[in-house]
């Protein structure tokens, strides 16, 4: 039953991730020469196979196999993210999180990796700024510069050095739920304020994707 849940919850992430990384490749065309644009879709469709969703599908479907004796309604769950996974990009409508991150239409920069990075590994889970984002995920990108900001915070966690990780890039995507005051945020050590941003859920790219990226919150294919 345990393997069941996890396939279904490892499906529902890669499904997840193939809608995000369909559209960056859809915002970006625009800027491409049109005999760019074919070569787009090929590595949209690389990207599919690369996300291995067949591979989800596969395991869903035998750990739904394995967990029908002790519950029907894993059985049910599992079996229907393996129909979905196997379906490939058609099916990330059928998700949640995939269907929201399939309409994403607006991106914001951040300078520096290591900030990105530590949204994405879910250490930062506030996004400081003067102003209110409205609830919704964003696409992430990571601007050219280093970062400036949180130093202490980043230094504490021992990630990757800011050198190592990618630049001017799309990197993945977040999920806002709401937005708190400082004084609201109960002395979290990634709270700065003005308005902090509550980060409720990621996703990370497998693949960055070369970006110009822009000040506050920009529209995509712009």
């Amino acid at each position: 039953m345990r393997e069941a849940a996890a396939a279904v919850r490892e499906a529902e992430r890669r499904r997840a991730l193939v809608a995000l990384e369909l559209v960056v490749e859809l915002a970006i065309a625009p800027r491409r020469a049109a005999a760019a644009e074919s070569d787009a879709m090929e590595r949209v469709v690389r990207s599919l196979r690369s996300t291995g969703a067949a591979t989800a599908a596969k395991a869903a479907a035998k750990a739904s196999t394995e967990a029908s004796a002790s519950t029907g309604a894993a059985t049910a769950a599992a079996g229907s993210s393996a129909a979905m996974a196997a379906a490939g990009s058609g099916a990330a409508a059928s998700s949640p999180a995939a269907s929201e991150l399939a309409h994403v239409t607006h991106a914001i920069t951040l300078k520096g990796a290591r900030l990105s990075w530590a949204i994405l590994e879910g250490h930062k889970t506030i996004e400081n700024r003067t102003i209110r984002l409205r609830p919704g995920w964003y696409v992430l990108h990571t601007g050219k510069g280093k970062d400036t900001l949180q130093r202490p915070q980043l230094d504490a966690l021992n990630g990757p050095a800011e050198a190592s990780l990618p630049h001017g890039a799309v990197v993945g995507a977040l999920k806002v739920s709401h937005s708190l005051s400082l004084e609201q945020c109960g002395g979290d050590a990634w709270a700065t304020g003005p308005v902090c941003n509550v980060v409720a859920a990621t996703v990370e790219l497998a693949t960055p994707v070369p970006m110009n990226g822009a000040l506050g919150v920009w529209p995509l294919g712009a």
